[in-house]
C-alpha cells in the first residue's frame, strides 16, 4: 500500500506560561489524511483544532510526535524542506478579511505564492491569477481590485484562488466558511466540493458546524481538549456516535425535517471545559460527562474499536 499523504502520530503542540505551565493546545493527536478523501475535524471553541491546522502546516513549532508527508518526515525539517512541503500543503483561513493583505490587489494576493516559489514569468503569472480567479467563480477584472470591494464571500473565494496558486495536494481549511452568511456558505462548500472532484484534491476541513461537517467530509474526527476522542466514517459517527462528547455535539444539531423535529433530546454539558494547561487526570471528558466513573478519573481512555470508528471511552454507547 502506498503511504498516506499525510499522516500525524501523537503530534503536540504546547505553548509555555507563567511558571513553568504549558497549555497543551494540542496534545497527542493520531490522524492520517490520504489521498482525495476529505477528513473533517470538529469540537467546541478552544479544544485545539485551529492550532492542529497550524501544526499541519507547520506555521507552528511541533513540541513532539511526528508529521509525515507522503512517508517523509518533516517534523524538523529545515526551510528548504518546508518550502518545498508548503507547495503541496495550503492553507484557507477562517477570517477572509483578516488573512487578506488590503494593502495589496487581489491580482497581488493571488501571484504572491507564484512570485515566492518563483513559478513563471510575469506575464504567465498574470495568466495563472486570471484562470484561478474563474476557475473559483470570480470575474478575471476583479484582478485590478483591492479586499474591501469585496463580499465576505468573494473574499473567501479570493483566499481559495491563492491557495490553488501552486496546484496543491491537501488544502487545510480552518472553519472556512463560519464568518458567512447561511446562503454563501452553501455557495463555498458547493465550490470546494467542486474543487475537489475536478482536481482530485484532499481537505482538512475544520469546523464546529457538524452540519457542514456531514455535507463535505468523508471521515470525521472529534477533538476535545486538545485529544482525538472519536473518528471514524461520516456515516458511523453521525449514526451511531460512541461517545458521549460527540453525541451531545449531535444532539445540538437543529433538525431540518419539521416531522422529527423534536425526537432528538438535546444534551445540555454544564460547566466550561477545563484548562489545556491543566487537564485533568484520566479521561479529559469526565468533569462533564453524565457516565463519569471512578474509573474515568484513574485511567485515560485509548481509542479503540472496530471497521475504523474508535472511540476514547470507558463506557462507550
Amino acid at each position: 500500500m502506498s503511504d498516506p499523504l499525510v499522516e500525524l502520530e501523537q503530534l503536540a503542540v504546547h505553548f509555555p506560561v507563567a511558571r513553568g505551565r504549558a497549555v497543551r493546545a494540542v496534545d497527542g493527536v493520531d490522524l492520517v489524511i490520504d489521498e482525495a478523501e476529505t477528513l473533517g475535524l470538529v469540537g467546541e471553541s478552544g479544544c485545539g483544532k485551529s492550532t492542529l491546522a497550524r501544526a499541519t502546516t507547520r506555521l507552528v513549532p511541533i513540541s513532539s510526535g511526528s508529521l509525515r508527508y507522503r512517508g517523509q518526515d518533516l517534523t524538523d525539517a529545515d526551510e528548504r524542506r518546508l518550502r518545498a512541503f508548503r507547495r503541496h500543503v495550503r492553507i484557507v483561513f477562517q477570517d477572509p478579511y483578516g488573512s487578506l493583505n488590503p494593502r495589496m490587489t487581489v491580482r497581488q494576493i493571488v501571484a504572491q505564492p507564484l512570485e515566492i516559489h518563483r513559478v513563471g514569468r510575469r506575464s504567465e503569472r498574470d495568466d495563472r491569477v486570471r484562470e484561478l480567479l474563474t476557475t473559483v467563480g470570480l470575474d478575471a477584472a476583479a484582478a485590478s481590485r483591492y479586499p474591501h470591494e469585496f463580499s465576505g464571500g468573494q473574499r473567501q473565494r479570493v483566499s481559495i484562488a491563492r491557495a490553488l496558486a501552486l496546484d496543491p495536494e491537501l488544502l487545510v481549511l480552518d472553519e472556512p466558511v463560519s464568518a458567512l452568511d447561511v446562503s454563501i456558505q452553501a455557495q463555498i462548500i458547493s465550490l470546494l466540493r467542486r474543487l475537489r472532484e475536478e482536481m482530485g484534491l484532499s481537505y482538512l476541513f475544520i469546523s464546529h458546524d457538524l452540519a457542514v461537517v456531514r455535507h463535505i467530509a468523508d471521515r470525521v474526527a472529534v477533538m476535545y481538549l486538545g485529544r482525538i476522542v472519536e473518528q471514524g466514517a461520516r456515516d458511523q459517527v453521525f449514526d451511531r456516535p460512541q461517545h458521549p462528547y460527540t453525541r451531545a455535539l449531535l444532539s445540538a444539531v437543529p433538525d431540518p425535517n419539521p416531522a422529527t423535529r423534536g425526537e432528538t433530546r438535546r444534551i445540555r454539558l454544564h460547566g466550561e471545559p477545563p484548562d489545556p494547561a491543566d487537564p485533568p487526570s484520566g479521561c479529559r471528558f469526565r468533569t462533564r460527562c453524565w457516565k463519569a466513573d471512578d474509573l474515568c478519573a484513574a485511567v485515560e481512555p485509548e481509542l479503540v474499536g472496530d471497521d475504523g470508528h474508535v472511540a476514547a471511552c470507558h463506557h462507550p454507547e
